[in-house]
């Protein structure tokens, strides 16, 4: 199945943003990197997304913090673009705080392609069929 989503990546590891990258464009999807946070949001700002992927530990800020910003930028939209941790650490205190930083997942490292399907198929065509203008009534699906 082809999203055609348009993905923002925060990523500082050169590996994990090609695996990750590699595996969002296998369905479809076009997605642009930030290495650092300041970058990040530079890309935030002046681009549309559908979806965030954040890696909690940028070497320039961490993804807590990228996070507040993006929130920040979104105060007042009636529709966030999702936000999902993408991390190679698991503890749970990590995941309470994505959780208070209005994250909508907490994945584990690599990004697979069952976990990209589900995530995918439960935050993107959710958020089209939502937005479209084109479908009167959602009741049908």
């Amino acid at each position: 199945m082809a999203y055609n989503a348009k993905i923002l990546l925060i990523e500082d590891e050169e590996l994990s943003q090609i695996t990750t990258k590699k595996t969002l464009e296998n369905f479809g999807c076009h997605v642009a990197i930030g290495s650092t946070g300041a970058e990040a949001i530079r890309l935030f700002q002046q681009n549309d997304y559908d979806l965030v992927i954040i890696d909690i530990c940028i070497f320039d800020m961490d993804g807590f913090n990228i996070a507040h910003k993006i929130n920040e930028l979104q105060e007042g939209k009636k529709n966030k673009i999702p936000m999902i941790v993408l991390s190679s650490r698991t503890e749970e205190s990590l995941k309470r705080r994505a959780k208070d930083a209005e994250f909508v997942e907490y994945l584990a490292k690599p990004l697979t392609e069952e976990t990209c399907h589900r995530i995918l198929s439960g935050f993107i065509h959710k958020e089209i069929v939502e937005n479209s203008d084109l479908l009167e009534d959602n009741s049908k699906f």
